[in-house]
């Protein structure tokens, strides 16, 4: 990458160093669905997920398109996060996602058995009953 500063003044000098931050845009709860799987009514833009053979219509906000798959965005981890918010020994929870990928991180207070947690927080994902079909299962 290559920047021009102006320096009307002579301040910065050869050699010196400097600090930028670019902004990469911000961060998305979003997964990647096939655009066909998009259900759209007067009321908004869905799609059904299922469940243990139930289906289930959960409405989504559609994001970027990549190909043909499109991004959901938000709806998918919110639900998932609601389940693990009340997770023991949970001590602050963060997500995010980026190319139709959602991540929940979960922080557990010290001396918590991470064993035990793993457990609590895999039984807390299955109880999340909606998925899009084509969207992937938590990975544990």
């Amino acid at each position: 990458m290559r920047v021009e500063i102006q320096n009307p003044d002579g301040l910065i000098k050869p050699g010196m160093l400097g600090r930028a931050t670019l902004p990469t845009g911000e961060s998305r709860k979003a997964v990647l669905v096939p655009k066909d799987a998009l259900v759209f009514t007067s009321t908004g833009t869905a799609v059904f997920t299922v469940v243990e053979q139930k289906a289930d219509f959960v409405p989504v906000r559609m994001g970027p398109e990549h190909g043909s798959l499109i991004e959901v965005e938000r709806e998918i981890v919110d639900k998932q996060e609601e389940f693990l918010k009340n997770v023991e020994g949970l001590v602050r929870m963060t997500s995010e996602s980026s190319d139709g990928v959602g991540r929940v991180n979960l922080e557990f207070s010290v001396g918590t058995d991470i064993d035990a947690a793993l457990l609590r927080v895999s039984t807390k994902l299955d109880q999340v009953p909606e998925y899009p079909d084509d969207a992937w299962r938590p990975a544990k």
